[in-house]
């Protein structure tokens, strides 16, 4: 596979290996040539992804069913997006409704290959209003008198499909269209529409930087009819995240100064650096161990340890990727001539949204030296 075939497929490669049966997500060239299945494809076919590479692999998939696709398929490679319904005999020998969604891969014009997206239609039986039977995964929804949670899980998974009709969605979880916008207005402060154009927005947005998916393609993907409907709605989307990180930068602000202060009164030796290397804050103690005489924020803690910085730099680079690392006994010595043995940790330091903002180094001087020795330099 060329590395611009393999970057459409990132996302696909970490998706879930769960026993619960959930959507299957797979890729097909213009041969019908497996290019990637998730793990879903053991739950609904009793087959591995590794074993679908091959080609007319489609066809031994759906077996039966793909007489019911085959109109489908065809149209795919016109360019189309298609949906359509059946109901598939699982493994288990339960018939199930399916909703079988196609997303053609368009390459300078030319469809060059379709993503296929399988997955349960969640209806209610008949004394719901509703015409097919599946009750018991919603279960625990009618029991439960905040609906919310259930119906933000059911908008997730209609990601690729679109966004249900509210009565449709309230029926589905028993629950009146008024309450149901009440209370999902009081949760999320927004409504499920445009709850569930964020969560498009966001997928869009981490494909189009982590994967490199283009505007058009996103489109069909995630089913607009029109791609400058999409991108219209995505410029949009970038304008008001932009409006709310600037809305919310005073109260960030104000936090990181009681973060800053925070650190500074520890009694412990504690460094923050940011993903540059640079301090970001440092407690008392840190430099009264150190014997530091002026302020060291905003400058590299390489410029420290002048005799290692290319050692120490390889682990912390190691911890900006979500590795910790401790080593007790370990002797360092500072640009001012001071040598100390050290136990020191080093973690990673996560932002609000658990992404690694920079690390938190931990230290305990276990002696002061004035005379350098060689020590070998190891870390776990």
């Amino acid at each position: 596979m060329n590395s611009f075939m393999a970057s459409r497929f990132n996302y696909f490669i970490n998706q879930s290996k769960s026993q619960d049966i959930h959507s299957v997500l797979s890729y097909w060239d213009k041969n019908l040539d497996c290019k990637f299945a998730n793990y879903e494809t053991i739950n609904w076919f009793g087959v591995k992804p590794s074993d679908l590479a091959g080609q007319n692999k489609l066809k031994i998939l759906l077996d039966k069913d793909y007489d019911l696709h085959l109109p489908y398929i065809q149209e795919v490679f016109n360019g189309k997006s298609q949906v359509f319904e059946y109901e598939k005999e699982f493994i288990s020998t339960e018939k199930q409704p399916v909703i079988a969604t196609y997303f053609p891969d368009i390459e300078s014009g030319a469809v060059v290959g379709f993503f296929l997206h399988l997955s349960l239609k969640k209806e209610l039986n008949n004394r719901h209003g509703l015409s097919t039977n599946h009750y018991n995964y919603f279960n625990e929804s009618f029991e439960s008198n905040n609906k919310i949670p259930h119906i933000v899980t059911y908008l997730k998974s209609q990601l690729f499909i679109g966004f249900p009709k509210l009565d449709y969605l309230a029926k589905l979880h028993l629950i009146s269209v008024s309450k149901l916008m009440r209370d999902f207005k009081k949760m999320h402060g927004t409504s499920p529409f445009l709850f569930f154009r964020n969560l498009q927005m966001e997928f869009a947005s981490k494909h189009i930087k982590e994967v490199g998916y283009s505007k058009k393609q996103l489109a069909m993907m995630l089913g607009f009819s029109n791609p400058a409907n999409f991108t219209s709605c995505y410029n949009k989307w970038l304008k008001d995240q932009e409006a709310s990180q600037v809305a919310k930068m005073p109260y960030l602000l104000a936090q990181e100064d009681k973060l800053n202060y925070l650190i500074a009164q520890l009694p412990i030796s504690v460094a923050m650096l940011d993903r540059q290397l640079n301090f970001v804050q440092v407690s008392e103690k840190w430099v009264s161990d150190f014997s530091l005489n002026h302020d060291v924020t905003n400058k590299s803690i390489l410029d420290y340890f002048p005799d290692r910085s290319f050692r120490l730099r390889k682990v912390l680079i190691e911890c900006l990727t979500g590795k910790e690392k401790k080593m007790t006994h370990d002797l360092f010595e500072f640009k001012n001539g001071n040598s100390y043995l050290l136990n020191w940790e080093i973690k990673p330091l996560l932002g609000y949204e658990k992404n690694i903002i920079g690390l938190i180094i931990y230290t305990t001087v276990i002696e002061h030296i004035y005379e350098c020795q060689q020590v070998n330099f190891e870390h776990q």
